[in-house]
């Protein structure tokens, strides 16, 4: 990599230096060797550089966003005298070459070592997809140490911008693992992204209103891929995770009992969801035609049951005349109606398989009838003991349904 100009270096002078189509090197005339290498995407970074034997030496200082340009003078200062002496050096150039890139550490060590071993199927798919299409391009060829605070920083900010904060979430949380990784390893020193804060995410509220259902039902029964009307509606009729119904096996359901066994869930434990009359009725009808394990056995897929079906979830809305419902809205539809219809919060989040009592607080605000007649019986005693009327309402308290321990 050639020199393109010699200056003497200032915080104005490197900050003012713009990538172009090619890294280049610019070379401090205040410090013999010293200079600052401009990649592509912006990154600048101090290097020591200079020939021995007639063998290039190359050794990286830090980036400039990380280290003082007095401290990389220093530094680079140190290095002459360390390369002279050829120990330190030669530890310090090992080291570096034996560094991974990114995208090695990811393949090689974070996969196999961590991700395959102590997360779900599911959730290891989710990292390889996320760090394939945010990372790999971009950053899979620099040098694991190379990853600092200001380019995630800005990548976050970009995926924000572009796609939602929930993607940028996302893929900082995957490079921070990734990093911790690393750190905890001893294949780098300390995580630079670990300042970094996600942004607030706004839980989710949609579910089919009441002036959507007629329109939606209407629109299901005309669904002429039986596969997918039948889980649609097992996905309503037990208010359940889309990961967990399409995965439904034979061998999980008690015919007996009327309980669908799912032996694990998001959370990590099992769960029993009760099946009720119309949920039975869908399923001992898919179970006579059936030639496979899986309740929704789908035989072009390569995992042989239904996955994803995002092109009919669209034509359904289409016809029902619905915008901006996703296949996860229909769980958080059941839920809400609970609530409407006077249910407790405990026994919601029993019926969803809620480990935190937290994540059913949503549906609060939609037990409103159940909260007005609270409030009427209230203020009818006050009034009734103020002598302001003869009656007061006496509110119908339910027994309240505590979850199983």
């Amino acid at each position: 990599m050639a020199i393109k100009l010699k200056e003497n270096f200032t915080e104005e002078f490197l900050a003012d230096l713009k990538p172009e189509a090619s890294a280049y090197l610019v070379a401090d005339l205040k410090t013999p060797n010293f200079m600052c290498r401009v990649n592509p995407r912006g990154n600048k970074t101090y290097i020591y550089k200079r020939c021995i034997n007639r063998k290039p030496v190359v050794i990286t200082i830090g980036l400039t966003t990380e280290i003082k340009l007095k401290d990389a003078r220093k530094r680079a200062c140190e290095l002459a005298a360390e390369v002279l002496n050829n120990k330190k050096f030669l530890k310090e150039r090992d080291e570096r070459r034996e560094m991974p890139t990114l995208a090695e550490f990811f393949d090689n060590k974070y996969i196999p070592l961590h991700a395959e071993k102590y997360t779900k199927p599911q959730v290891c798919r989710d990292g390889i997809s996320i760090f394939d299409r945010y990372f790999r391009s971009q950053f899979g060829s620099e040098k694991l140490d190379n990853i600092d605070r200001d380019t995630i920083e800005k990548l976050h900010i970009k995926l924000k911008n572009q796609r939602t904060i929930y993607v940028a979430n996302s893929a900082l949380a995957l490079i921070k693992k990734v990093l911790n990784k690393a750190v905890e390893w001893n294949v780098i020193k300390y995580n630079s992204v670990m300042g970094i804060k996600k942004y607030t995410e706004k839980p989710r509220e949609r579910f089919l209103q009441s002036d959507e259902l007629k329109n939606f039902f209407q629109a299901l029964d005309e669904e002429p891929d039986s596969l997918f009307r039948d889980y649609v509606y097992i996905s309503l009729f037990t208010g359940q995770r889309r990961s967990n119904v399409l995965t439904m096996r034979w061998d999980q359901i008690d015919w007996v009992e009327k309980v669908w066994r799912i032996p694990e869930t998001k959370n990590g434990s099992s769960l029993n969801v009760p099946l009720i009359p119309k949920a039975i009725s869908i399923l001992k009808s898919i179970k006579a035609n059936s030639v496979s394990p899986w309740v929704f056995y789908s035989p072009s897929s390569a995992s042989k049951h239904l996955v994803e079906p995002k092109k009919f979830w669209k034509k359904l809305l289409n016809r029902a005349g619905i915008e901006n419902l996703r296949i996860h809205d229909i769980r958080r539809t059941l839920g809400s109606y609970e609530a409407m219809a006077g249910v407790n919060l405990p026994l919601i989040s029993k019926t969803l398989g809620h480990r935190s009592f937290q994540a059913t607080q949503i549906y609060a605000r939609m037990n409103v009838e159940s909260v007005r007649a609270a409030i009427t019986s209230a203020v009818d005693l006050m009034e009734k003991r103020a002598g302001l009327s003869d009656e007061a309402t006496v509110f119908p308290f339910k027994e309240e349904i505590k979850p199983a321990v």
